[in-house]
């Protein structure tokens, strides 16, 4: 099955949310792998590159009849077409999605068939993750100045978004605080791999990336801003 290797870099802070919080630190934290890592999930990955060719399908810059050959049906099904026009519409509105849609697109996904793509969570690169082990499988012979440049270099990986809601008079509300665990910007990689018969799928992803802008919560507020390009083998 061929494979081919999906480039995320990410110029701006972003949050994949993972539906907790973190006690008194954050209302929302961002989803880690288990070396503690930030990490796009391969579920998310799918779900933004068929709406990326939804969009695509729309400019008829890709026949709509592939988008549920590579991707099934769970759009189609639970959403209808009318799922991008409305992600459109809120992008240039300036309206933020973030999180409702993407729930509406994992939703879809338990009412259709699976398509011929599987896509791989996107990670940092492997030197990154080896060192991330290492530091979880430390003995207790590490010193503690060691541990806690570790520490440090982890943390360095994250920052903390505040912002409150104003009234009229430009007060802040109360109890509206709300604080946001955030990723810096990186470059991740996912790999992706398609049918060996039907090497379409590779042009069709390319004509779609450049309509993926931005990932994440918040988008339209300068979070999760990205460029995506896709390149042939590991």
């Amino acid at each position: 099955m061929p494979t081919c290797t999906l480039k995320f870099e990410l110029s701006s802070y972003w949050h994949i949310g993972s539906g907790l919080g973190s006690d008194a630190i954050a209302d929302a934290v961002v989803v880690r792998d288990v070396d503690q890592l930030p990490v796009l999930p391969g579920r998310t990955i799918k779900g933004l590159l068929r709406d990326a060719m939804e969009l695509a399908a729309l400019s008829g810059r890709v026949p709509g009849e592939r988008i549920q050959k590579w991707f099934g049906s769970p759009v189609a099904v639970a959403a209808g077409r009318s799922e991008a026009l409305s992600y459109n519409s809120a992008a240039t509105s300036g309206h933020d999605e973030g999180d409702e849609h993407e729930s509406r697109l994992e939703q879809g996904r338990f009412s259709s068939h699976e398509g011929t793509l599987w896509f791989g969570s996107a990670r940092l690169p492997q030197a990154w993750r080896d060192w991330a082990r290492a530091r979880m499988n430390a003995t207790t012979s590490t010193s503690v100045e060691e541990a806690r440049e570790n520490d440090e270099i982890l943390n360095a990986l994250f920052t903390f978004l505040a912002s409150t809601a104003i009234d009229s008079r430009g007060v802040a509300l109360e109890h509206s605080l709300r604080v946001t665990e955030v990723a810096v910007p990186m470059t991740l990689y996912a790999e992706v791999r398609g049918p060996s018969d039907d090497r379409q799928w590779i042009d069709d992803l390319r004509k779609c990336l450049p309509l993926l802008r931005a990932l994440g919560s918040r988008r339209s507020r300068g979070l999760g801003r990205v460029d995506v390009s896709l390149e042939e083998g590991k």
